[in-house]
Formats: C-alpha cells, structure tokens, sequence
C-alpha cells in the first residue's frame, strides 16, 4: 500500500460491514469519476450459468 501512495487505518469502533459499504461507495464514485459505468464493468464475462 505504501508503494501506491495508500494508508492503512484501523478503526474499532465501527463495524466492518459499514466499512464494506464505504469501500464500495468509493469504488462506485471513481467509476463514475472515470467515465466508466460501475454496473457494466467492461471484460465481464458470464462465469456461472445456473438453471
């Protein structure tokens, strides 16, 4: 992380679902910030096929 510019902050006092959410968040918010859309992300192929 380090090499890349990021830091590690570890909370206790919230809870790490809350945590998950804000991760996705600011993936969804890059995305959008990037012209991509986060709900059809290019390269995804159909892997599992259930009937």
């Amino acid at each position: 992380m380090a090499r890349v510019g990021g830091e590690l902050v570890a909370r206790r006092d919230t809870d790490p679902l809350a945590d998950l959410i804000r991760a996705q968040r600011l993936a969804v918010a890059l995305a959008e910030s990037r012209g991509l859309d986060p709900d059809r992300p290019r390269n995804l192929t159909r892997s599992v096929v259930l009937g």
